[in-house]
């Protein structure tokens, strides 16, 4: 339920299908709206769309599955609020580079896979990982 709303302003889950999930249980958020608005960018502009752009290589299969992921983990209207206001666009450059044809050298997807896991919160993950790829194999 929306910070401050009530339980008929709640919002649903959706499955992969889209179709909503009710667990029938009404908890009201304890976070503000813009607090909830900047997360969910963050997760959909600053992780999920650069992943899809690229493991694609394509803008606009990238933007579909964006846009569906988004409407699937948060519903129609944050899906809609993120497509015609983003707080977090990509400057043609950062498109260009992130869908560039060929093979990826092992040395940038180690620093992708890096960046990606820290975005989400994952450093002691990402050290971990560090860590052993510095180790010589047994």
């Amino acid at each position: 339920m929306p910070y401050g709303g009530t339980a008929k302003d709640k919002v649903h889950r959706r499955n992969a299908a889209g179709e909503i999930i009710d667990n029938h249980s009404v908890i009201p958020s304890v976070f503000n709206p813009q607090a909830m608005q900047i997360s969910q960018s963050l997760c959909c502009e600053m992780i999920g769309f650069r992943s899809f752009l690229w493991l694609y290589r394509d803008e606009q299969v990238a933007r579909e599955k964006h846009d569906r992921e988004t409407c699937r983990k948060f519903g129609p209207e944050v899906a809609r609020r993120i497509a015609e206001q983003p707080r977090y666009p990509l400057e043609p450059e950062h498109i260009l580079e992130l869908t560039q044809p060929g093979a990826r050298n092992p040395e940038e997807v180690v620093t992708i896979l890096d960046g990606l896991i820290r975005e989400r919160g994952l450093d002691a993950v990402a050290d971990a990982m560090r860590r052993a790829r510095q180790q010589p194999p047994l």
